[in-house]
């Protein structure tokens, strides 16, 4: 009897700290916790309290920078700090919401040279909603999804679907068809089916689609195993890749870089050398 008690007060305890944290993880993702934490770091910009700041940030920065490396760098080299700060609206998706902000700034080693600028200023929510550093900002879109042309993207996404399901495949051929004008007409499609490609795709998620005028990015998570018998049973691993696309006379391609000889060539015949 004592035994069935304990183990029913530790089925308990657990429960209930499971209830607790995904209370917690709710609370955290509402348009409330992100006003709240966007209001924290703007003061703490305003009044130059960098370690607040620092507080605030990613855990991918604090691992790479401490507070007092931040602090210095946030002080003596900047490159700006702000004199005023007014954050107009904010949208949110998933994970990332995007706050537009229009403040003044002067620059940190020339105080008396500064200016006014917008922009929508990138946020990510793990445990908590924090502002994503500069060099993560590639990571996600630019604008939020209201200024973007969702119905291109759209388009978009279904062919980087479709050209991984080829990869999956190992349907080279087709994929060869999704690559541009440019690469097809530098590697032929002979020398590109007699490469042996070094992975095997297993599948392959689209993350988002950002387009803008006639190019776009692509953001997928793809697993793989390598591509040798001896490594067949290995577990498949898992990476992520940021594509580029472009749009010629209407249709979109992948945008492959050219191999180093097929690019100088191409170089040749457009300057005529």
């Amino acid at each position: 009897m004592l035994i069935n008690k304990i183990t029913f007060r530790r089925a308990f305890v657990a429960f209930s700290t499971f209830l607790l944290l995904a209370s917690a993880l709710a609370t955290a993702a509402t348009p409330e916790a992100l006003d709240s934490q966007v209001r924290k770091y703007w003061a703490a910009e305003l009044a130059k309290d960098y370690s607040a700041v620092y507080d605030l940030m990613s855990d991918t920065l604090k691992r790479e920078t401490t507070r007092e490396e931040y602090i210095k760098l946030r002080r003596e080299i900047g490159p700006w700090t702000y004199v005023t700060a007014d954050v107009k609206e904010a949208e949110v998706e998933g994970e990332i919401a995007w706050v537009n902000v229009k403040f003044d700034y002067k620059l940190t080693k020339y105080p008396t040279v500064g200016g006014s600028l917008e922009r929508w200023q990138q946020w990510r929510r793990t445990d908590v909603w924090h502002p994503v550093p500069p060099a993560e900002a590639e990571q996600w879109p630019v604008l939020p999804p209201k200024l973007r042309p969702l119905a291109e993207e759209a388009r978009v996404k279904q062919l980087v679907a479709a050209q991984w399901a080829a990869m999956s495949r190992q349907d080279w051929k087709t994929f060869y068809g999704y690559t541009s004008p440019a690469f097809r007409g530098a590697v032929p499609i002979e020398t590109f089916l007699g490469k042996k490609s070094k992975l095997l795709y297993i599948d392959a998620n689209v993350e988002w689609i950002e387009v803008t005028g006639d190019e776009a990015r692509a953001r997928v998570t793809y697993r793989y195993k390598f591509n040798e018998p001896a490594m067949s049973k290995m577990t498949p691993r898992e990476d992520v890749v940021f594509e580029k696309w472009i749009k010629a006379d209407g249709k979109w391609y992948r945008d492959l870089e050219l191999p180093e000889e097929d690019s100088k060539k191409c170089e040749a015949k457009k300057t005529g050398a």
